[in-house]
């Protein structure tokens, strides 16, 4: 082990303990800290789930219209089934860290209480206090021996006795001090060698455990790119291979309609009916009474002939009009 602990919270003002209770505190901080960031990300991930069932749901629809590339609307549909299974997987992972992480959290708290044990937080302050006062101790005693040294040239005897006692009682004071600063250092450093390898034992675990749960999100994370990345790929030479011949061929066979073409029609003798109309209508007795009616039936049926005619022969362009026949 690079570091120890018990090597570098000592110092004048004895507050390696409270230095070290702190930063078991804030490693509860750090927890949660985590905790609140898996949750978050979650939510990411459970609303990507449900955007890929939408996704999935619109595919499906477009598969059933069986339009020119329903191959690649399969295709696309197996693809985004992967999908979702993967971030299932991924929700799964990540909430199995969550509940992981919470736990982890509570039995942090549960800890921290097991090492703030009181006998540990009397010594320090018992050491704290006795340092003060032995300080304080020192400082009067030592002031009492400039003033008894002052009245060196002091004539006035009683003064001096007085003085004299002043400094006997602050040198028992500091003595006293001295002698039960001992015992209190022997106390303190004996508590504080068990606390800094308590503490340093937990810092070693808790630093390990939230490592684990950073690389556990890492490699959920990691896992499923890793398999979009190759469900993409697999998506992507698929739709390479689909053939757009095969495409026109299916819908040919689905949506023809029908291979004989229309059979030509050539204009024969036997469809010349407007002449033997005509030749009928000319040799029917005439009259004045009837002569109007007759041109007009001849008209009417010539006007019907022409349009059978031209219903039934496509083909065929008629080149003079009823007037121009004679």
């Amino acid at each position: 082990m690079l570091v120890d602990y018990s090597e570098h919270f000592w110092g004048e003002k004895h507050v390696g303990y409270n230095t070290l209770y702190e930063n078991l505190k804030r490693g509860e901080d750090s927890v949660q800290e985590l905790s609140s960031f898996v949750k978050d990300r979650i939510s990411i991930e459970e609303d990507l789930f449900k955007s890929l069932n939408k996704s999935l749901i619109r595919v499906n629809q477009y598969i059933n219209n069986n339009g020119a590339f329903v191959d690649s609307w399969r295709l696309t549909k197996g693809t985004i089934e992967l999908y979702c299974d993967i971030q299932a997987s991924v929700l799964k992972n990540l909430i199995d860290l969550s509940k992981d992480v919470i736990k982890y959290h509570d039995d942090l708290v549960k800890s921290r209480k097991r090492v703030k044990t009181q006998d540990v937080v009397d010594a320090v302050n018992l050491m704290q206090t006795t340092t003060t006062c032995l300080q304080k101790a020192k400082e009067t005693y030592q002031q009492r021996c400039a003033e008894l040294l002052a009245m060196k040239n002091e004539t006035q005897s009683k003064e001096v006795l007085k003085m004299k006692s002043k400094v006997a009682k602050a040198h028992e004071e500091y003595k006293s001090y001295v002698e039960k600063y001992a015992h209190v250092r022997d106390n303190f450093e004996e508590k504080m060698l068990k606390s800094t390898k308590a503490f340093q034992a937990h810092d070693t675990a808790h630093l390990q455990q939230m490592k684990t749960f950073f690389t556990q999100f890492g490699r959920a994370l990691d896992d499923a790119h890793g398999s979009i990345t190759q469900v993409t790929g697999d998506y992507r030479n698929s739709l390479q291979q689909i053939d757009i011949e095969n495409i026109m061929v299916r819908f040919v066979e689905e949506k023809g309609t029908g291979t004989d073409k229309p059979e030509p029609i050539k204009w024969t003798e036997s469809d010349e009916l407007l002449d033997d109309i005509s030749s009928n209508i000319t040799s029917q007795p005439s009259s004045s009474n009837s002569s109007a009616i007759v041109v007009n039936t001849t008209s009417n049926q010539h006007q019907n002939v022409t349009n059978f005619i031209d219903l039934d022969s496509p083909t065929w362009t008629p080149t003079a009009s009823p007037l121009e026949i004679t």
